[in-house]
Formats: C-alpha cells, sequence, structure tokens
C-alpha cells in the first residue's frame, strides 16, 4: 500500500486512511518531519485523554495516580497542612498574595535577574518587611535559600 501512496500524501497510522501531508503535524524525528496520526486523530486522541485525567489545581494527574493506596489521604495532609501554615501566617500570606497581585496588574515589575548575583533567571521575591508588599528584593533561588540560612545562623529569622 505504502507504494502507491502519491507524492505530498501520507497513511494516517491510526485511521488507516491516505491525506494530503498538511493535515499531518511536524514531528522532526520521523524521516519525512510529520507525525505518524493525522490532526484529526491526535485531536481525538488529545480528547480521550484529557476525559481520562484529573483536572486539579496543579495540573492534570493520572486517574491511576489518586486511587493508588494512600494518595488522596497525602494530598488531602499537604492540603490541610497548607491551608494551616496561611492560618498561622497570615501577614506572610497577605504579603505573597498581594505581592502577585501587584505584579499581575503592573504596580510591581519582576526583573529578569537576581539583585545579589545578577544571573538571569527569574527571581523571587524576599520582604524584609511583610508591612510593605511594594518594597521587595529580588532573588534569585539559590541567593534566596541562602540569605535565609544566613538569618538562621545569624538568630535574626
Amino acid at each position: 500500500m505504502r507504494d502507491t501512496i502519491e507524492v505530498g500524501f501520507k497513511l494516517c497510522n491510526t485511521c488507516g486512511k491516505v491525506k494530503e501531508l498538511c493535515k499531518f503535524s511536524t514531528n522532526n524525528s520521523n524521516k519525512d518531519n510529520k507525525c505518524s496520526k493525522c490532526k484529526d486523530c491526535a485531536n481525538k486522541y488529545e480528547k480521550v485523554w484529557r476525559k481520562n485525567k484529573m483536572i486539579t489545581d496543579k495540573g492534570y494527574f493520572h486517574n491511576k495516580y489518586l486511587k493508588a493506596k494512600g494518595t488522596e489521604k497525602l494530598i488531602n495532609r499537604r492540603r490541610k497542612a497548607s491551608k494551616n501554615y496561611q492560618k498561622n501566617n497570615p501577614e506572610l500570606h497577605n504579603c505573597r498574595a498581594r505581592t502577585i497581585f501587584a505584579i499581575k496588574m503592573g504596580k510591581l515589575i519582576r526583573p529578569n535577574n537576581c539583585s545579589k548575583c545578577n544571573i538571569e533567571c527569574k527571581p523571587e521575591a524576599h520582604h524584609p518587611d511583610y508591612e510593605n508588599h511594594l518594597y521587595v528584593k529580588w532573588l534569585c533561588k539559590q541567593c534566596h535559600v541562602n540569605f535565609h540560612k544566613e538569618l538562621l545562623n545569624e538568630n535574626k529569622y
């Protein structure tokens, strides 16, 4: 069958129909740089795949993963711990939420580099004072961790 396919056409491995090359997505790992499924079959597959997933706050999780022994308990325990942390540290939680909102509204602009080591990254916001959420020191992950370790060592934290 492959010998009889004209130039500019391809056989879909899923539906078995011969279609134009423009009906196939690009895939550079294949010889002809096209996917083995046509776009229609790929879209149908994606819809089924999404239906079999469970949408949560953090993205997609396999239903099998959620049904695994103890997994639901673990997720609930993490949610409860997060809520307790928010409840026990309201000023920190409010400061974070207000900072995120300020970034989204354009009142606070996140730079593209760390203010301490000057490497290019997506820096984290460090608040020396939780009262003023707009006063932020922008640090990369490593510098932020090191900064808090130094504070712990100095017993100022």
